[in-house]
């Protein structure tokens, strides 16, 4: 699935900027894992879980709010810290082994190969980003110090303050970026920073939202560079 707003792909592209979950790494299945793992243990309603569409309202956005929600959702019997606490732990023990997301290495090695300064742009912490990345430094390389995380910034996503920053890394007008954003929360960040805003969702209630996105993609592999100005990809590059 590919849905393309032809308004500003005539802007001249400088500059990339990706967030990491659910966009380069598949942490988000873990981290779901977990949640739904922490409910079922301590939720009342022994039946009760986490759909997609509840989580679509509290993916991209910071531990705390997150857990804000499912304290309330879900009647968990835990102060937000106890609950940002345990949640950290347990995703920490496994993320780690969270594998890239499809295309992810092919887009990326590409980009940085037409010579577009790239960044990193997350509201994960700087230690998880660390762990994230253990089995993925070939990919991490490519983005030197061009990293913004929560630590980063005063105010985390849907404030566009974190995509402001990375741009500034990479000396380039947010108006000349583009971002990748797979959650609601980011993506309202990423059209509040000014940047062209590139939705890949991972799950099917983050398909409905009012943002006014410049395409909507099933993968990054449907990515189309030349769609931006972009070299294309070598007809040998692997997916």
């Amino acid at each position: 699935m590919t849905e393309l707003n032809q308004s500003n792909t005539k802007r001249e592209i400088k500059g990339i900027i990706f967030d990491v979950d659910g966009i380069l790494l598949d942490t988000e299945t873990i981290l779901f894992q977990v949640e739904k793992e922490i409910v079922k243990k301590f939720s009342p309603n022994e039946k009760v879980t986490i759909s997609d569409k509840n989580r679509s309202k509290y993916i991209g956005i910071s531990a705390s709010h997150a857990c804000e929600y499912l304290i309330k959702k879900f009647s968990l019997p835990f102060e937000v810290n106890n609950l940002v606490l345990l949640r950290r732990n347990l995703f920490r023990e496994r993320e780690s082994n969270c594998k890239q997301m499809k295309g992810a290495q092919r887009l990326v090695s590409h980009l940085a190969k037409c010579g577009y300064p790239l960044a990193l742009a997350t509201s994960s912490t700087k230690v998880d980003m660390r762990i994230k990345f253990t089995r993925h430094r070939r990919l991490r390389e490519y983005f030197g110090d061009n990293v913004c995380c929560r630590e980063d910034v005063k105010q985390a996503k849907p404030n566009p303050e974190v995509f402001l920053l990375a741009a500034e890394k990479i000396g380039i007008d947010p108006k000349n970026c583009i971002i990748f954003e797979d959650s609601i929360t980011g993506l309202k960040a990423a059209k509040e920073s000014g940047a062209i805003a590139i939705h890949v969702p991972q799950e099917e209630a983050q398909k409905k939202h009012q943002i006014c996105v410049n395409e909507t993609l099933s993968s990054l592999l449907d990515f189309v560079p030349e769609k931006y100005g972009i070299k294309p990809f070598p007809t040998e590059m692997e997916n």
